[in-house]
């Protein structure tokens, strides 16, 4: 019986490094680029932004804009349509619902690729535009991510959930192996 306990103390924290359900890493950074105005009362912006991070077949990187900051998305450059489909819905100020900005991944995109895109809009908000919230979706258009975009430079920060696991269970196993002797 003891020998069956002194086991498991020791295959628990093991089973919990063991990989499970898979982790996504996606970063977007944004730098915001003031434009010159070509309609009057109008200001015009445009988002450089660099996608990085393992995206799957057929999942979906959603950006959110409000229809109380932002007004009349162009998406101004092209990406490769053999990797990406986009889609951009305006926001709807009598909704008022969010703009979106929909990537599709029609090929996996590795750890390693970058995407660069760009977005033109018209400012509606005081100041300098700010950070975007982003989702990611899997191929049922369920969010398995969420996260906010950073400034072009900003490193980007580990996942919370993955080394703090780590983390407990070393210091687990460390705290078995004082404890027997």
């Amino acid at each position: 019986m003891t020998f069956r306990l002194q086991f498991l103390s020791w295959l628990l924290p093991l089973v919990a490094l063991l990989p499970g359900a898979p982790v996504h890493a996606l970063t977007l950074h944004y730098q915001a680029v003031d434009l010159p105005d070509t309609i009057a009362g109008s200001d015009l912006w445009r988002y450089d932004y660099q996608l990085g991070g393992s995206v799957g077949s057929f999942e979906s990187v959603n950006l959110l804009y409000s229809p109380m900051s932002y007004s009349d998305l162009d998406l101004k450059s092209a990406l490769d349509s053999s990797r990406w489909s986009s889609l951009v819905i305006p926001p709807a100020p009598a909704g008022p619902a969010d703009g979106i900005l929909s990537l599709t991944a029609v090929a996996p995109q590795g750890a390693s690729e970058q995407t660069n895109f760009a977005l033109e809009f018209i400012w509606l908000g005081n100041g300098t535009p700010g950070a975007q919230t982003f989702e990611l979706l899997d191929d049922s258009f369920n969010v398995i991510a969420s996260g906010s975009t950073v400034p072009l430079g900003t490193p980007a920060i580990p996942e919370p959930g993955s080394l703090p696991l780590l983390a407990g269970a070393l210091g687990w196993l460390a705290w078995q192996g004082r404890r027997r002797r």
